[in-house]
């Protein structure tokens, strides 16, 4: 049963565009490394300082900020290319490690 399985993913993985399988990998790498290092986040703000009620309100914002952003892509995937979202969002991802280079100061040096 188990082999069958394999067999029929493999079958299915073979017949698709090398594009596809490219994407597919990068993101099962991307949700891996992100999800070992997610589960450290909470101690890394209670290290910064922050009360338990803190982390909590960061938690919840970070939730009620995930919803709101949500929304607009859902109608976005519905109207338009998901290639050109995905392009765009790539771009997005790109400014971040930019913005880090040209900081002149750090937040906590505010």
């Amino acid at each position: 049963m188990v082999l069958t399985f394999i067999r029929e993913l493999k079958q299915v993985w073979d017949r698709q565009h090398l594009n596809w399988c490219i994407v597919v990998t990068r993101q099962i790498f991307n949700r891996f490394f992100r999800q070992m290092t997610a589960q450290y986040s909470n101690i890394y703000i209670r290290n910064l300082g922050a009360s338990p009620v803190e982390l909590g309100v960061v938690n919840s914002v970070s939730g009620i900020g995930s919803s709101i952003i949500s929304l607009p892509l859902g109608y976005l995937q519905d109207n338009f290319s998901l290639r050109k979202i995905y392009i765009f969002g790539i771009a997005l991802l790109s400014l971040v490690p930019f913005f880090f280079a040209i900081a002149t100061r750090g937040v906590l040096d505010l």
